[in-house]
């Protein structure tokens, strides 16, 4: 089967098929990450099997179009979601405060094209104003108070 150029030439189908490609990008970017900033111990992810999976039924079975990561440290859960099905896309923000993060947002441009959005900064200003550019003036990113909630007396 001919595949344009640009497209990937293997879809997944199955779960088993899914969950086999999705390790396999979390290879690359493990390596990925200890070729270019080998002191962090970051390339273990954060994501349990079990997450993992209940992730990728989510996504799949609730027929999810977008996606919002804010943090997206070795690109791990960005690119399980991705590839857990060609409809959905995905809004990331990152400090990019890494010396593997550039590389990785390129793996996962290089792959998923238009399908990953990033936006590099801190997110207490690109996720407002992400959400003013998109119609969504009102609301407000987690942690993006004025002032921060004084702790409550005892």
């Amino acid at each position: 089967e001919q595949v344009r150029l640009g497209l990937p030439r293997f879809a997944p189908r199955t779960e088993a098929e899914t969950m086999a490609a999705i390790y396999t990008w979390w290879n690359i970017l493990d390596a990925e990450m200890y070729d270019h900033d080998a002191k962090y111990k970051y390339q273990t992810g954060y994501l349990r099997e079990m997450q993992l999976k209940r992730m990728v039924q989510l996504v799949r079975e609730t027929g999810a179009r977008r996606y919002c990561e804010i943090g997206m440290n070795g690109g791990h859960s960005v690119a399980a979601v991705l590839q857990s099905t060609p409809n959905v896309s995905a809004t990331v923000f990152d400090m990019m405060a890494f010396n593997y993060s550039w590389p990785v947002a390129g793996l996962l441009h290089a792959q998923y094209g238009r399908r990953f959005k990033l936006h590099p900064g801190n997110s207490r200003a690109t996720v407002p104003r992400w959400l003013h550019a998109n119609g969504m003036g009102g609301a407000k990113a987690p942690g993006a108070a004025d002032k921060a909630p004084s702790a409550a007396a005892s």
